[in-house]
């Protein structure tokens, strides 16, 4: 096989580096990268590459800090925006209006993430035709802490099995890899319309720590089924998982949540059409430990589906729930559940548990 062609244009060691409107058409490697580069201003840029074109990722960080990205428009084969901490730390990222399409990812974090990434944000852009929209794979230890998204558009669609607007995976990349830290990580006012899912998953020895979800809304087009999925995304098509990965890839789920402690979720609403919202389950819990669940929608439904699904949760609480249609608004698993507090909360047209279950410790509080 050849030799990867090296970046094309590449800044390493730098400081106070400006790069403002200009045109970037069909490089054979990384469009731009910036390597333990400081203070970097990019505005303006346009990245367009072949939709097919592999390792063509239009912005790569690899190492850095105070680096602002705003106005640019990317569309490429590979991931547009990416943020990698092999070489060094990156801390104070802020990437705005802009507009970003990809392949492969949108907006990423890793896979490579040997250093801490520190407070990034990204804001009130839009994403469209794209695998992943906003994806991070933790591979190598490392942190990535203190990251918002908000005021984001985000539409999915690519030439893969399934999309993911959101994907969070923590993992290693080999048996030697250190498990790597998640934490503070937000996602605010953000629209989404996709045939795939959102699967946000810590591990059982390294879980997200302080997950947020503030007015999420997510409309579900054609949804695939992912019971049917060969395996989860790993960033890299060489990766193999090892005996202590985790997969929820297959949870036939239009949101899932795994291994979590401390998750704040307001405002979330799962809509589309009855035979799209009927193909799985609104909301999946699993592993998770200390939940405020406020203001869950499901919309109209005519299929008697349970809305949310719960595996070995402990101190859920769930206030203003609302499941249109026939189907349960909560299904628990039995045995495993502990503290399950239910308040101001119904289905409308069916029930608001799935099953009795005499052996949980679950406080129901009605309205």
């Amino acid at each position: 096989a050849l030799p990867r062609p090296r970046p094309w244009i590449w800044f390493v060691d730098t400081r106070q580096v400006t790069i403002r409107d200009i045109r970037l058409v069909d490089s054979p490697s990384y469009f731009l990268t910036f390597e333990t580069s400081d203070d970097v201003f990019v505005e303006g840029v346009r990245i367009q590459g072949h939709p097919r074109s592999p390792n063509s990722d239009g912005i790569q960080v690899e190492g850095g800090r105070s680096i602002r990205i705003v106005g640019v428009d990317i569309r490429t084969g590979d991931d547009a925006i990416v943020l990698k901490s092999s070489a060094g730390p990156i801390e104070d990222v802020l990437i705005t209006a802009s507009r970003l399409e990809s392949d492969d990812a949108a907006f990423k974090f890793g896979t490579g993430t040997e250093h801490p990434i520190r407070r990034v944000r990204i804001s009130d852009s839009v994403i469209v035709n794209s695998r992943f929209g906003i994806t991070a794979f933790m591979k190598d230890g490392g942190e990535i802490s203190d990251f918002t998204a908000s005021g984001l558009d985000i539409a999915t669609g690519s030439r893969h099995a399934t999309d993911y607007a959101v994907y969070v995976d923590v993992d290693r990349r080999l048996p030697s890899s250190r498990l790597g830290s998640i934490r503070n990580f937000a996602l605010r006012d953000i629209r989404i319309r996709t045939r795939g899912n959102l699967l946000i998953g810590g591990h059982p020895r390294a879980p997200i720590r302080d997950l947020t979800l503030y007015d999420v809304h997510v409309t579900i087009e054609q949804p695939v089924d992912l019971s049917r999925l060969r395996g989860k995304p790993r960033g890299n098509a060489l990766l193999s998982p090892l005996p202590d990965s985790v997969d929820y890839s297959q949870v036939n789920a239009h949101v899932t949540l795994a291994h979590v402690h401390g998750a704040r979720i307001e405002g979330l609403r799962v809509g589309g059409t009855e035979a799209d919202l009927a193909a799985r389950t609104a909301l999946h819990l699993a592993e998770l430990r200390d939940v405020d669940l406020v203001g869950f929608r499901r919309d109209p439904i005519g299929e008697a589906r349970t809305a949310i699904v719960t595996s070995e949760v402990a101190d859920v609480r769930i206030r203003d729930a609302r499941a249109e249609g026939p189907g349960a608004l909560l299904r628990l698993d039995p045995g495993g559940e502990r503290e399950v507090h239910v308040l101001d909360s119904e289905a409308r047209g069916g029930r608001l548990l799935e099953q009795p279950l005499p052996g949980a410790r679950i406080r129901q509080l009605p309205r």
